[in-house]
């Protein structure tokens, strides 16, 4: 990672990609499957480029950077983008190489098969939900009114009973 002296963000291997399209005047969204995907190290952001990402990436990208690497671990978000922001830092960049489909892991499971598994591993992630709208609204769930003005990122895990409550 630039200056950061080579830190790796991810294990290689081909991940899965889905596609969350917001819908912000109906408060809703859908998510979509778009393969599998190779992750490459490619060569790390200018301070040019990195200028041209909107305030929101940047806040997820150095919330990332802190949970991932271990120089970030006990630094603080803002103090990460500064290092970013004065170029002392270069952001790493990634390539995705699509992969296909079927997930070249499990060769010998069918199609649906591989989708269905990406999606539980996916969903039982812990995730970082953006809370810069005043409605977060995730599918199946209900909508929640956000008491902090949006100024936070907050992170939340789902946990999936089999009885009702």
């Amino acid at each position: 990672m630039g200056a950061a002296g080579g830190e790796e963000f991810i294990e290689q291997e081909a991940q899965p990609l889905f596609v969350n399209v917001v819908n912000a005047a109906k408060h809703s969204s859908k998510c979509f499957f778009a393969g599998f995907y190779e992750i490459f190290k490619a060569e790390d952001l200018t301070l040019e480029e990195w200028k041209t990402i909107p305030k929101s990436a940047k806040d997820f990208y150095c919330q990332t950077a802190k949970q991932k690497l271990e120089s970030c671990r006990n630094r603080t978000i803002e103090e990460i983008q500064a290092d970013y922001d004065g170029g002392s830092r270069r952001p790493p960049c990634l390539r995705l190489r699509f992969a296909g489909f079927r997930n070249p892991k499990h060769a010998g499971n069918d199609a649906v098969q591989d989708i269905y598994q990406a999606l539980v591993e996916y969903c039982s992630r812990p995730t970082l939900i953006r809370t810069d709208a005043e409605v977060v609204v995730t599918p199946g769930k209900r909508r929640i009114k956000l008491k902090d003005g949006g100024a936070s990122l907050k992170r939340r895990r789902t946990v999936r009973l089999n009885e009702p409550l």
